[in-house]
């Protein structure tokens, strides 16, 4: 039988699943400034709002490479 280790006092549970990191990756691209702005985006530029929303998604996907790089072959403790 394998026994579930518990952190020490004062230690940080180190390891995260896959629902964790979706969860922040969700909270991080919905954020309160996407639902205020999506309006005023629209009466400005009409239907090209999506499009400077599709185009953002990507540019924020191909600036996140490199991190996510590094963050798969070494390990740091800490956050960002």
């Amino acid at each position: 039988m394998s026994e579930k280790v518990t952190p020490a006092a004062g230690e940080l549970k180190r390891n995260m699943g896959r629902m964790d990191l979706v969860s922040i990756a969700v909270g991080q691209i919905i954020g309160a400034g996407i639902m205020a702005m999506t309006g005023t985006a629209i009466g400005m530029t009409g239907r090209s709002g999506n499009l400077a929303f599709v185009i953002a998604g990507i540019l924020c996907i191909l600036t996140a490479i490199p991190q996510i790089l590094v963050g798969g072959t070494a390990r740091f403790k800490g956050g960002q």
